[in-house]
């Protein structure tokens, strides 16, 4: 009955978003794709160098360059229609790594697998940092698919990395995954990454010469990464400068908490990875990956769901409550009743949204529950026969 549920409230969801965005006399504003589109015109026209429009890789012109042939509303959908179509990417993976570590044969529990589906897509859908990727028609939750697509182990072995290094290029963040398959011991694939990323770059700086000069020797030094006060702003800094300026205004402190809990994440991650639990490795650094950087929006934090869903998934006693708790902090409905009003009361208790900085520090130090009895991993190359090979294909 629950699964009939979950597959009918996903469909309600995807309708109620359509009526919302589309339904009225006048189409939503998706603030960040018109930012975009308005980038893509600037550079067009010459008037601006793409540093200066977005402070963005120049190749992610590239990867947007569509939306300028589209009209606005159009391009507004298919965006729309790619971003959720990702959430079920995702939510299908996890739905089937969770049935073969299980030691359940998906392609015999189709229906099962359809049901976990929906359920991870509506649960995925109603947090805060899918629903700020949505409304905002933002692009970093194409960059985060790409790396978890790859870091699940979906591609086949000789192509696992390419996907990480697309996504640095992208927009840099994940390159810490090169250094994460690095210290797990997976050299094969940091090559990879590292050699899809040079590649991809390289594109970027053929089209692009003195745009690439300038972002990769200034990355961090746009003015338009805003204020770190900013409620919204949820990196380490911004948490330091909303409990004090003057410890916003110490970098050494907040690059060296971040250190610290990227180093912490990192070691974290290789323990979980010798016990065989590869998805809580890579999804300990994603997570704790999310806080470290200047700035941190909202719908930087997807892996926070991503973590709470798979927890739940594949988790018993502890795991389950861990998972219940990291998902009810970052759902949208706890953040609008709950946080948002607290944080608005009183300036003593604004610090209150910044739990949501301290839930990736606190995942970066302690790591995730560990899993009993871990089963070979799917994804693992290394995995003996017969231990089920992660594949999309039947």
């Amino acid at each position: 009955m629950w699964s009939v549920v979950a597959i009918v409230a996903l469909f309600a969801v995807l309708l109620a978003l359509s009526l919302a965005f589309w339904g009225g006399a006048t189409p939503y504003v998706f603030t960040d794709l018109d930012i975009y589109r308005a980038s893509l015109r600037a550079v067009a026209a010459g008037t601006s160098n793409t540093y200066a429009a977005l402070p963005y890789p120049p190749i992610a012109f590239v990867a947007l360059s569509f939306l300028a042939y589209l009209p606005p509303v159009l391009g507004d959908q298919v965006w729309t229609a790619l971003e959720v179509a990702l959430i079920v990417v995702i939510s299908l993976v996890l739905s089937m790594r969770t049935l073969e570590i299980q030691g359940r044969d998906r392609r015999a529990e189709r229906w099962t697998l359809t049901a976990l589906t929906a359920t991870a897509a509506l649960l995925l859908l109603t947090t805060l940092p899918v629903v700020s990727q949505i409304t905002a028609g933002q692009m970093s939750l194409v960059v985060m698919s790409l790396a978890f697509i790859d870091l699940c182990g979906v591609l086949p072995r000789r192509y696992r990395g390419a996907l990480v290094g697309v996504a640095g290029a992208l927009k840099v963040t994940p390159l810490i995954f090169v250094v994460y398959y690095l210290v797990t011991g997976q050299r094969r694939k940091a090559a990879v990454a590292t050699g899809s990323f040079a590649i991809v770059t390289g594109i970027g700086w053929a089209i692009f010469p003195a745009a690439s000069w300038q972002f990769w020797t200034r990355v961090g030094g746009s003015d338009q990464f805003g204020d770190p006060a900013r409620r919204d702003n949820l990196s380490i800094h911004s948490m330091l400068t909303r409990i004090a300026p003057e410890l916003g205004a110490q970098s050494w402190l907040w690059l060296l908490l971040g250190a610290a809990v990227m180093i912490s994440a990192l070691w974290r991650a290789r323990v979980h990875f010798q016990r065989g639990e590869k998805m809580e490795s890579f999804l300990t650094v994603g997570a704790a990956a999310t806080v470290v950087a200047p700035i941190a929006w909202p719908h930087y934090f997807v892996w926070l769901p991503v973590v709470a869903v798979w927890l739940w998934f594949t988790g018993r006693g502890r795991a389950r409550v861990v998972a219940a708790l990291i998902y009810l902090a970052y759902s949208q409905a706890t953040v609008t009743t709950i946080l948002a009003p607290l944080a608005d009361a009183h300036p003593r208790s604004a610090s209150v949204i910044d739990i949501l900085v301290l839930i990736p520090m606190a995942i970066g130090i302690f790591g995730l529950p560990h899993r009993p009895m871990p089963l070979p991993d799917p994804a693992d190359s290394s995995a003996p026969a017969g231990s089920g090979e992660l594949a999309l294909q039947p």
